[in-house]
């Protein structure tokens, strides 16, 4: 059972020009939400530990590999370690997702304070109702890393979020037998954020740090895994990452892939850019394999710049659209407009918010959108299998090709380069 509190994110097309608009209200209702989700779960057939593809990684076998190997959690249970990294003279703290023992995996779960991810001057003004909210990691404080070596994935959240904003993806990605971590990029997060919000100053920017920050998080995991006192100590394949990002996290990982050779899988969950385009900002095509998933119902991201940064990306290469789902759907955020008026809420605090932005903060989260226990089992299972594929642990795509038939409800395009 998972029952999320949630931070989410916006970003536009556009970044350079429209970015300030909408994210107040985003930035305020990540703060303000609880939400809860049931998770699906299925039986899989393990068979070992040993990777195929020339790798010792312990990522579990999994025979008969189909559209729904992956939608239930892997055989290991979920530990989560809090780090802090130097990124460019800053401290940034890296939540950290990692298999281990299933025996390990009782007790109290790992939650984190809300107020850890607010700034001062609102903690000071807000209920304690709302800043006493404990955010659940779904899994285990610093228990043993389990045996063996693990492939990494790094993840970045969205502007005015933070790094825990999709923890139903991070803890399910580690169930599978990946260390994920999630730096906070503290320039342009929801403290960041709020902060130049209620002082009314110019609103961040990510400049590129938020990449620094991944190159960072990657440098850190590499010194860990070579130091002998590191509870990461030997457990970490350098030479295997995926880069994930949601939203303009999305962008910054886009950039990783395009830079870093050992980036094996590029995931862009509705946020990534044409780089020829007038709005492509600084960035390049990935070099490593790409899957881009966009929803129907996103205005803020809509499809159709995906797909144009689709069509830019070189070959292996997937497009999932998600019918019916919109920008949030990809963070802990939805069904947030019936718990949530944001209207009062800013009227409250004293916030000014432009009417024509306030439905921008329930993008997705509509009557008539995707639920979350109908989006995310998608989710859970094209990520899982695009990075297996990518690394080389499948050796088909039979965990993406067929997803429409198994989920017709949700996929509304399943579109693949598979061959560069």
């Amino acid at each position: 059972m998972k029952n999320p509190f949630a931070a989410s994110d916006h970003v536009v097309t556009n970044i350079d020009n429209s970015r300030s608009s909408w994210l107040i209200p985003q930035a305020i209702l990540a703060v303000l939400t609880v939400l809860a989700l049931c998770a699906v779960g299925f039986a899989l057939q393990h068979e070992g530990t040993l990777s195929p593809g020339g790798s010792n990684d312990a990522v579990p076998v999994v025979s008969h590999v189909g559209p729904t190997s992956f939608v239930g959690d892997g055989p290991y249970g979920v530990g989560v370690s809090t780090e802090h990294i130097m990124s460019s003279g800053m401290d940034v703290p890296v939540e950290i997702w990692y298999p281990t023992s299933a025996d390990n995996a009782h007790g109290t779960g790992a939650t984190t304070a809300l107020s850890n991810y607010l700034p001062k001057l609102l903690s000071a003004i807000l209920p304690s109702s709302i800043t006493n909210l404990t955010i659940p990691l779904y899994g285990f404080f610093n228990v043993p890393v389990a045996q063996g070596q693990f492939p990494i994935v790094v993840f970045s959240h969205g502007y005015g979020g933070f790094n825990v904003q999709s923890t139903f993806l991070m803890s399910h990605l580690a169930s599978w037998g990946y260390v994920v971590a999630a730096p906070e990029h503290t320039t342009r997060d929801l403290a960041a954020v709020l902060s130049q919000l209620i002082t009314k100053q110019a609103l961040p920017t990510a400049n590129g740090q938020d990449v620094t920050d991944l190159t960072s998080t990657i440098a850190s995991l590499g010194t860990w895994n070579t130091t002998s006192s590191s509870p990461f100590y030997n457990h970490l394949d350098m030479t295997r990452i995926a880069a994930i990002g949601h939203s303009e996290g999305g962008i910054a990982a886009q950039q990783l892939a395009a830079t870093q050779p050992n980036v094996r899988a590029y995931v862009g969950l509705a946020g990534a850019v044409d780089p020829s385009a007038p709005d492509g900002v600084s960035t390049a095509v990935p070099k490593s394999a790409s899957l881009l998933m966009s929803g129907t119902l996103d205005k803020v991201v809509p499809t159709s710049s995906v797909v144009r940064a689709y069509d830019s990306f070189h070959a292996p290469k997937r497009f999932i659209e998600l019918n019916n789902a919109g920008h949030l759907v990809f963070s802990n955020a939805c069904s947030l407009a019936s718990v949530v008026n944001l209207s009062e809420l800013a009227h409250q605090f004293h916030v000014n918010i432009p009417a024509s932005l306030l439905g921008i903060t329930s993008d997705g989260c509509q009557v008539k959108a995707a639920t979350t226990g109908q989006a995310w089992p998608v989710i859970d299972q094209a990520v899982v299998a695009e990075v297996r594929w990518a690394m080389g642990f499948d050796k088909s795509q039979a965990g993406l090709s067929g997803l429409a038939s198994e989920f017709p409800s949700v996929i509304a395009q399943n579109t693949t380069a598979p061959n560069a």
